[in-house]
């Protein structure tokens, strides 16, 4: 009777291990970074960092707004690629608004493409290797190329 109990809370240990696992979504990482053509490290509406192309005040980076951010965009040649690095956001509603502000703006500006990451590392500038929270196709290249 023992091994039938034994058996049993095994089986079920098992079965509810393999139900955890298949509900669990797949993280993914950005390895792009040099494709990127903006890079900018996001703090808050009005303390937005861009990493590519540097944006400085003297030997700092400087404090951008999306509007500012939004210029410098407008000015980049190649528009293939930018990347959005969430350092602190308070919850998943809160994050889209954020993604949906920016692809608006960066749709404007011409970008085919915007990545966000979720940065917890100490050094605002890195995201190669970071999770990727979102990944917005803008334009197609059919329809850029019309």
């Amino acid at each position: 009777m023992e091994i039938k109990k034994l058996f049993l809370i095994g089986a079920l240990a098992v079965g509810g291990a393999s139900c955890a696992s298949v509900n669990q979504k797949q993280v993914k990482y950005f390895r792009e970074t040099s494709a990127a053509n903006l890079i900018v490290s996001h703090s808050s509406d009005d303390a937005n960092y861009a990493i590519r192309p540097a944006k400085m005040e003297g030997s700092f980076r400087a404090m951008l707004t999306l509007d500012d951010i939004e210029q410098i965009a407008q000015t980049l040649p190649e528009k293939n690629l930018a990347v959005i690095s969430f350092g602190y956001i308070a919850n998943e509603d809160h994050e889209a608004e954020k993604v949906k502000t920016f692809s608006a703006k960066l749709a404007q500006c011409g970008f085919k493409r915007v990545v966000f990451v979720r940065n917890l590392s100490p050094k605002a500038d890195r995201t190669e290797g970071m999770e990727i929270r979102a990944d917005v196709r803008l334009y197609d290249e059919v329809a850029s190329a019309e």
